[in-house]
């Protein structure tokens, strides 16, 4: 992985941080991780209900993306709901949960308890 690929990683992770911080405070970027190794979730906060993986690259695939969360999960036998967030180039960021998640959130006693 190239220098500029590492620092857009990172600076991804940080603005990754600020645009999810309403909704799950004290998230910051974990150094958990090693070459060919995933050990910790990108971003993580104490008590955070979610495996938080990050991606920015000029076309990520959310799919993609999320599949490879999946996996790093199970190495790292994390069972946290896995919340994947992309973005592409001079785009918005996308956040990618389950469908059951997403139903579990819109209920009304999911906001109480989140």
């Amino acid at each position: 992985m190239s220098r500029r690929s590492v620092t857009k990683g990172k600076a991804g992770e940080r603005e990754a941080c600020a645009v999810l911080a309403d909704a799950l405070p004290g998230l910051q970027r974990t150094y958990g991780q090693s070459r060919g190794g995933h050990e910790a979730a990108d971003i993580d906060a104490l008590g955070c209900p979610y495996r938080i993986e990050v991606k920015v690259q000029k076309n990520p695939n959310p799919g993609t993306a999320y599949e490879q969360a999946l996996e790093d999960a199970r190495d790292a036998d994390d069972n946290r709901e896995l919340l994947v967030i992309t973005k592409a180039d001079r785009r918005p960021w996308l956040v990618t949960i389950t469908a059951t998640e997403f139903v579990r959130l819109r209920q009304p006693h999911a906001r109480e308890t989140s």
